[in-house]
């Protein structure tokens, strides 16, 4: 920009010309012409203000004198007065009336009269005025009209300057800024504050200010500008107090210089904007008295010049910038520059068009404190709602800006989160870009970032969830697998607070009348974008840390289930979660629900004790000895539950001896399943409050409360779900699979919560009520019941009987808490297939289930009622292949288990039964088999099962009866009747079911039910011992059945077997799991190898336990075959007659080709998945490799019994003797045990075949050389 001719430079040549020229000044009255209507045309221009000033004044005179007093314009008026300050005054004050009176030259020419001698007499004027003594005058007042009488000069002189040189107008701004200053003391309307307001008026109002805009001339070497000083004197001088007229004539002043100066240099930026430094770092901007601040001032005249000061602003803020802020710079501002542009930008971000790209390049420098201040500054600039600067040509400063998410330094990172999160909430448009550095945030090395990004989330999710996407709360929940355990539990409290402010929050809303999953109220987006976290949370039960558990139980039972809802509103929005949940996290909820049910039955069995000791008096010794019985029950009980709790025994010793009773009432209050969620509540705040909230036993009752309390759900949760099925009459609605399932999975932890409830909701589920068929008969026909809801009742009922009968029993007829008769009718119809299937809605299948759950109440309820052998009796008589015989077969499967005794003391039915179901249903194979024929499925009805379809799920339902007869009815006159049965079911699996069935679904079920029957009757010692070597192949196949649902039934059944059932040779059925090592399916794979090491450990605990009952100190010999190792010779002699055992290759191959044959792949799979499972992985606890490997060599000079000649067991012993050395990792796992080795002599015997000679001259397994003549220890 070109240099300007000012107002002031013209004013410097008119003095130094001998001549006025008339054009100059009528140029000049062109100007301010054309500035006063410009100035008219802008509503808030200084102009207004001008004018109102003017109307405040008083108007001068229009008619004037044609010349002045030649006595006050001498020249020497004031010498009169002498030094009487008084008289001093009244001259001054003649004086300033006179130059009031004196039109300004500028009117003179409008008017036409213009006094040729007026500059004369107004230098004599001016050059009084200017005298030291007058200037320096002691008397403020003389002092304060001389300022006046010289801003009248300039005035009547204006636009030219009345002084003749630089230092006279020096002289007079320094005295007009003297008195402006004065204007900052305590306002009155005293005659000499008059005359400072009227210096500041005339200054603004004639623009006489202007003179000082070129005015360099100082009297020292450092003093600044006189300009400068006046805006100083104009920001110091402005007071919270003063009024807006006085603050508008100082920006007047102050926009009419900046305007008229041709470059604003760095001490006066300095001086305007040190008020916006000011009000940023105090408290000026509380929001009270700012319109008259000095702050407020400074922001008025940058938004009033922004032109003129957008380069010098510019420059200014660039050159620190690039010098650094903290580099010695001229400007006293320079460590506020991030302060100062921030303050700018909200007052004109057009400012800062050329200083935001200076801004990014501090986001590269090396030093930390630089990047940490510009990340503020342009955290705050792109979260301001001034200006977009994160779109269009500021997008690559945004996108410079993301780049510190990447930063090298953990706080810069840190600082990026916070404050992204503020530009989030103001700019909506540039959340996808925030989204993905968030999201990349969550996986940061340092846990302290990724916990900071949980927190601002969920916190931003609360707050505003339309600007958050379910893809960014996804990845916040996966937060909840973090390493860290705090970070696990703060991410699962965020997102369950931000569903409870976004889901929960409208339960209120609704009806609680109604039950219903359709949630009215609740945005649908809403649902969509929160509904995954409750599953979620509960999936973080399954962590092995209790705080995890406990927090877990804490945002179920107070967040997800709003504490202050009614029980009501409770249960339909646990029903709304339970909906929301898959198998995995259904499963976590029953595992609370299980643990709260042990937890209750351990309390409540300590405060029964309590509670009868209290009752008894004084102690006895017996007592004290009850008494600590009861504590290491307590203890026992409750330390699974609390695993990380230290110092369980000391807290339950103080527990258990506090003498405060009412501790003990309130905890019997939290074990009744009776009281409602708020008694429950209140009862838990009471026994903490007994203890004391902040003492040890206090923190470890909480912990217990929040386990034990019925806050999930409670009787009055039930109720509410129970009443529903009731209202819709188990017609079919949309909640009846959630409410079942839920029902059903509350009765098997808690059934106590549903003992109310059996004999009036329970029932009116189940029985039908005759007095309302016959006034909407055709309505119900037309409207079956859903068999979801008949089988979830009835699941209900056989899991309440199972506890009723461990708790009550029978002997009172008038249990309320038992089936009515009404009930007890429908059951037995139930069992005997003879319910209303049209009305049930039921298909075989469910028909089926119906009569196994009725039949499980009723052997619970009526175990030896007389009507339960009556009902034996009738099933009996049904048991043939005809309508009703599955139903019939079902029931007897559970009554022969559970209610034995009535064919154990009823011979005859006994033989009736097994007669039928042996001689007329399982063993009918030719009969049954040509039913699958293609005439048969010709005339079979599309949609509806084959006949022998049905006949062969008759014929399996018998097989489990006959089973169960043997099982649990046994006797030894029933041997023969036994063998009949076991070559039956292993004629099954020897034909692979095909001689009783054609098709692979049926074969496949027959053979899934004769193997697990054939491994439920091995149970008994006697009937396993029956089994020959071959038989016990035979049934060891059966994991590797083509099917698969085969297999997974078997294995289900060896793992009952080997868990529950331990029988007197695990070892034999523990070699099987070997032969799951080639399955296809991964899941079946991964269960056996699950089953394996439990099965192995359960073993070695029970070694444990025999070796401790020895009195010896080496165990005796039938503990000593307890141990898991003596299965590996059953696993070898199970592969060695395996029907795909490599023969050709052992017999024509040596040893070594063998084992690296690819046809000895599936051996060495096989071994060395068993040795997986029976040798730890941890080089220290892998104490047995010796014992296995001195087994091995004795097993080399054996033969196999079942076939003498055969050599299949040597490669086989070779290749586990070579898997054996590769874990050798130290001497420790050769550790000697001093014991003898037996192998199983139905399997082995001494001595090696004369067949032995092969090819390859085959040498026995060698032990290790430091092994001597005993074997090394198998635990």
């Amino acid at each position: 920009m070109g240099p300007r001719t000012t107002r002031a430079t013209a004013a410097a040549k008119r003095r130094a010309a001998s001549k006025m020229v008339p054009s100059t000044r009528a140029s000049h009255r062109q100007k301010a012409a054309e500035g006063e209507e410009f100035k008219a045309e802008d509503p808030d221009s200084d102009h207004v203000l001008e004018q109102q000033t003017q109307n405040q004044t008083p108007q001068r005179t229009q008619t004037r004198r044609a010349t002045a007093s030649d006595e006050v314009f001498s020249g020497n008026y004031l010498a009169q007065a002498g030094r009487n300050s008084s008289t001093l005054s009244k001259k001054l004050k003649e004086m300033l009336q006179a130059l009031q009176n004196t039109s300004s030259k500028l009117q003179q020419c409008e008017d036409g009269v213009v006094d040729v001698h007026a500059t004369r007499k107004l230098q004599l004027v001016a050059a009084e005025l200017l005298q030291n003594k007058l200037l320096q005058h002691q008397d403020k007042l003389a002092r304060s009209l001389v300022a006046c009488c010289l801003v009248e000069i300039m005035r009547v002189a204006s636009p030219d300057s009345p002084f003749s040189s630089d230092e006279d107008l020096y002289r007079v701004f320094k005295l007009l800024i003297e008195q402006i200053r004065a204007l900052s003391t305590e306002q009155t309307t005293t005659t000499r504050d008059l005359h400072h307001f009227h210096v500041l008026e005339s200054l603004a109002t004639v623009k006489s200010c202007l003179l000082v805009v070129d005015l360099d001339f100082t009297t020292e070497e450092n003093e600044p500008r006189v300009m400068v000083e006046l805006f100083e004197a104009l920001f110091a001088t402005l007071r919270a107090d003063h009024s807006a007229k006085m603050e508008n004539l100082m920006l007047s002043i102050m926009v009419a210089c900046v305007e008229e100066s041709d470059e604003v240099e760095l001490p006066l930026l300095d001086v305007i904007l040190r008020p916006l430094v000011n009000a940023a770092t105090s408290d000026e901007n509380d929001g009270q008295n700012t319109a008259t601040s000095p702050s407020h001032m400074a922001k008025e005249l940058i938004r009033r010049t922004s032109e003129n000061l957008q380069t010098p602003l510019s420059n200014f803020f660039n050159n620190i910038l690039v010098d650094g802020p903290r580099s010695p710079n001229s400007s006293e501002l320079r460590e506020h520059v991030y302060t100062l542009i921030y303050e700018v930008h909200k007052l004109s971000p057009s400012l800062l068009l050329n200083v935001l790209p200076n801004v990014c390049l501090q986001l590269q420098v090396d030093e930390v404190a630089t990047r940490s201040d510009a990340i503020a500054l342009m955290g705050k600039i792109f979260a301001s709602s001034q200006a977009e600067y994160g779109h269009h040509q500021y997008m690559k400063n945004f996108r410079d800006f993301l780049g510190r998410f990447r930063d090298a330094s953990k706080e810069i990172r840190l600082q990026m989160i916070q404050a992204s999160v503020a530009i989030w909430t103001q700019q909506p448009d540039l959340a996808d870009l925030l989204e993905r550095e968030f999201i990349l945030r969550l996986s940061d090395v340092e846990w302290e970032v990724r916990q900071l990004v949980v927190h601002e989330l969920c916190d931003f999710a609360a707050n505003h969830l339309d600007l958050i996407s379910e893809e960014c709360l996804r990845a916040v929940g996966e937060r909840m697998k973090d390493k860290r355990v705090v970070l696990r539990k703060e991410t699962m409290t965020g997102l369950s607070q931000v569903f409870s402010a976004h889901i929960s929050s409208y339960w209120g809303d609704e009806d609680e009348r109604v039950l219903s999953l359709t949630q009215r109220h609740i945005p649908t987006g809403n649902i969509k974008k929160l509904g995954w976290i409750p599953d979620f949370v509960l999936k973080c039960y399954a962590y092995p840390q209790q705080e995890l558990k406990l927090r877990v139980v804490q945002l179920l039972d107070d967040f997800l289930l709003p504490k202050a809802l009614s029980e009501a509103t409770r249960a339909n929005g646990l029903l709304f979660l339970f909906h929301s949940l898959d198998a995995t996290s259904r499963e976590a909820l029953r595992r609370v629900l299980s643990e709260r049910a042990k937890c209750q039955q351990v309390c409540r069995t300590f405060v029964e004790f309590k509670v009868t000791s209290r009752h008894k008096g004084r102690a006895s010794g017996g007592d004290e000895a009850a008494l600590e019985q009861a504590k290491q029950q307590l203890c026992d009980g409750l330390a699974p539950l609390f695993s990380d709790v230290s110092k369980l025994d000391k807290l339950v010793e103080q527990l258990s001896t506090w003498k405060d009773h009412s501790a003990f009432k309130h905890l019997g209050d939290l074990c009744d399943f009776s009281k409602t969620q708020r008694e429950a509540r209140e009862a838990r705040d009471q026994l903490v409050r007994c203890v004391g909230s902040k003492t040890p036993l206090g923190e470890f009752l909480k912990k217990l409360c929040r386990k034990l309390s019925l806050l999930t759900m409670s009787q009055k949760s039930v109720a509410v779900l129970l009443e529903f099925l009731v209202l819709k009459e188990a017609r079919v609605a949309r909640e009846n699979r959630s409410v079942v399932d839920l029902l059903v999975m509350a009765s098997g932890e808690l059934p106590e919560l549903f003992a109310p409830f059996v004999r009036d909701e329970i029932a009116a589920v189940l029985v039908d009520s005759k007095g309302d068929v016959s006034g909407e008969e055709d309505e119900d026909e037309t409207a079956p019941k859903d068999p979801r809801v008949i089988l979830g009742a009835l699941h209900v009922l056989a899991n309440y009987s199972r506890h009723w009968a461990a708790t009550s029993g029978p002997g009172d007829d008038e249990d309320r808490n038992t089936p009515s008769a009404e009930l007890s009718q429908q059951l037995e119809n139930f069992c005997l297939g003879d319910s209303d299937v049209e009305a049930q809605n039921f298909n075989a299948a469910k028909e089926s289930r119906a009569a196994e759950l009725a039949a499980y109440a009723i052997a619970h309820f009526y175990e030896r009622a007389e009507t339960t052998a009556q009902l034996v009796g009738r099933l009996c008589s049904k048991t043939k292949p005809k309508s009703g015989a599955l139903p019939a077969l079902q029931s007897l499967e559970v009554l022969t288990k559970h209610c034995s005794h009535v064919l154990t003391e009823d011979g005859e039915l006994f033989s009736c039964l097994w007669t039928n179901l042996v001689d007329d249903v399982i063993g009918k194979g030719d009969q049954v088999s040509t039913s699958g024929s293609s005439a048969a499925k010709d005339r079979t009805p599309k949609g509806s099962r084959s006949t022998a379809a049905k006949l062969v799920e008759v014929r399996c339902a018998a097989v489990k009866v006959a089973v169960n007869l043997l099982v649990y009815c046994w006797s030894p006159a029933f041997q023969q009747e036994a063998s009949t049965l076991i070559q039956l079911l292993f004629g099954v699996l020897h034909s692979d079911g095909k001689t009783f069935a054609s098709t692979p679904a049926q074969t496949a079920a027959l053979r899934a039910t004769a193997s697990c029957g054939l491994m439920k009757i091995v149970r008994n010692r006697q009937l396993e011992a029956s089994l020959s070597l071959s038989e016990w192949h035979t049934l060891g196949w059966t994991l590797q059945d083509s099917s698969e649902d085969v297999r997974r039934k078997f294995l289900k059944k060896l793992t009952s077997h080997l868990v529950k059932h331990l029988g007197q040779h695990p070892h034999k059925y523990l070699s099987y799991l070997a032969l799951a090592a080639t399955d296809a399916s991964p899941s079946v794979k991964k269960s056996a190898k699950s089953l394996l090491k439990l099965a192995v450990e359960r073993m070695r605990h029970l070694f444990d336990a025999a070796s401790s009952r020895d009195s010896t100190s080496n165990p005796g010999r039938m503990a000593a075959l307890m141990v898991p190792e003596y299965a590996l010779p059953y696993v070898i002699h199970l592969l060695a007659h395996h029907p795909s055992f490599p023969v050709k290759l052992v017999e024509r191959t040596s040893t070594v080709e063998v084992l690296s044959s690819a046809l000895w792949a599936d051996q060495l799979a096989y071994l060395s998945f068993f040795l997986d499972g029976l040798v730890a992985t941890n080089a220290a606890a892998a104490d047995n490799i010796a014992f296995l490997l001195q087994m091995l060599t004795k097993l080399s000079q054996c033969h196999d019994v079942a076939a003498p000649s055969d050599i299949n067991i040597y490669p086989l012993i070779d290749s586990a003797a070579v898997l054996l050395k590769k874990r050798i990792k130290s001497q420790s796992n050769l550790k000697p045990f001093p014991g003898k080795i037996f192998l199983p002599k139905h399997l082995y015997s001494p001595g090696r075949p004369s067949t032995l000679a092969t090819p390859g001259g085959r040498k026995e397994p060698e032990a290790p050389e430091s092994l001597g003549t005993h074997t090394a220890s198998p635990h």
